[in-house]
């Protein structure tokens, strides 16, 4: 158990540096959850801007990148102007804006 809380935990740092300078205003939460030993990206925006849809794809680029070897891995994103609610466990939230 501890080496795999150590691998995701590696893995989510990986994530985080992928996102630095990426992040714009329409962006509302970004989460990574595991589902069988793999990463989903989750990227929660306002509104459907194609600017950071082709952020996101960088992203993903900059995250398979910082992995020594081929890594699978899926991202989803969801247009959601409406209230969002927190993941569950073990989901870990690595941003979430200031909502008004």
């Amino acid at each position: 158990m501890i080496e795999t809380l150590d691998v995701e935990n590696r893995i989510t740092l990986q994530f985080v540096q992928s996102l630095l300078g990426s992040i714009s205003s329409n962006f509302r939460m970004i989460f990574i959850e595991f589902k069988n030993g793999e990463p989903n990206l989750n990227f929660i925006l306002e509104d459907r801007i194609e600017s950071d849809l082709e952020e996101i794809e960088e992203i993903a680029g900059e995250f398979e990148a910082l992995f020594e070897k081929s890594k699978n891995y899926h991202v989803t994103v969801v247009i959601n102007p409406h209230e969002i609610r927190w993941p569950l466990p073990p989901a870990r939230v690595v941003f979430c804006r200031k909502e008004q």
